[in-house]
């Protein structure tokens, strides 16, 4: 789906998008190999990587558009459409992308403005809204609650392995790490795919453009973290300018997973296409 006339929602939605994904480069180990990491003062600090058999080959499909869902809702969708399946909000916040602080946070938007966004407040549920195409529409889910129905029969309470069940993944997946762009950390691994959209401009990719990654939140190794995110990324050919670039729609969604690998939040994202 093309949409036209937006020039602030993805700053404002990746804003929204708390991602350590930012700095991934096409660098991987092979079959768990030790990955020499040499920091800019010559000091070695290479690890033993831990060695993790093969999964079954998935038959899942990758995440698309047609995952941004929570039960009934769908992306897209009207504000007048969705409080006819949840009712009045909790909490309406307007906010518009001409009035920022100095950090380029959206403020809350006084009366004489008409506000670009609006965010609804469910309980532990927020959806996000964009003045576009003549409507507010959906462009964001985020829940905490245990009731809420994603995709592929998702919901916070539900476990890692879980995930990969319902989600295609690479068999050696649990292998594929990827490093920060100096080499010097890990952030995580690749469920698939082999780059991110921050290396669109080197790759200029024609097709879709579709991967997964275990994001260690921070964390040194997946085996030490704590907690850890599980992204999902995917654009749609054809694109405006032939290629794929942060300028085209695309979408995302986004599992936090707590130390015993069970999911606490569920989020996902539509970032329409940017006009000139």
């Amino acid at each position: 789906m093309k949409t036209h006339g937006i020039k602030e929602i993805k700053t404002w939605i990746r804003g929204m998008f708390v991602t350590g994904a930012v700095a991934i480069i096409v660098t991987t180990t092979g079959c768990g190999k030790p990955e020499a990491v040499i920091t800019p003062d010559g000091e070695d600090m290479t690890t033993e990587q831990v060695v993790y058999d093969q999964l079954a080959q998935s038959t899942a499909k990758k995440f698309d558009y047609d995952d941004l869902t929570l039960g009934a809702v769908k992306y897209y969708m009207t504000d007048a459409e969705i409080e006819a399946v949840y009712g009045k909000p909790d909490k309406v916040i307007d906010v518009t992308a001409t009035e920022q602080d100095g950090s380029g946070n959206a403020s809350t938007a006084s009366k004489d403005v008409t506000a670009d966004e609006k965010v609804y407040v469910y309980g532990g549920r927020i959806l996000g809204f964009y003045n576009m195409d003549g409507a507010y529409r959906l462009v964001s889910v985020e829940s905490s609650e245990k009731s809420d129905g994603f995709a592929r029969g998702l919901s916070v309470g539900d476990t890692f392995d879980e995930i990969l069940a319902v989600y295609y993944r690479d068999v050696d997946c649990m292998n594929n790490n990827y490093f920060s762009a100096d080499s010097t950390a890990a952030l995580g691994k690749y469920l698939y795919g082999s780059y991110t959209m921050d290396s669109l401009d080197a790759v200029k990719p024609t097709d879709d453009v579709a991967y997964g990654v275990i994001n260690y939140n921070g964390y040194a190794s997946y085996e030490q973290a704590e907690s850890f995110i599980v992204e999902f990324t995917f654009f749609k050919a054809p694109y405006k300018s032939g290629v794929a670039t942060t300028s085209d729609d695309f979408a995302q969604i986004a599992f936090d997973i707590d130390k015993d690998k069970k999911i606490t939040s569920i989020r996902w994202y539509y970032y329409p296409e940017l006009s000139e």
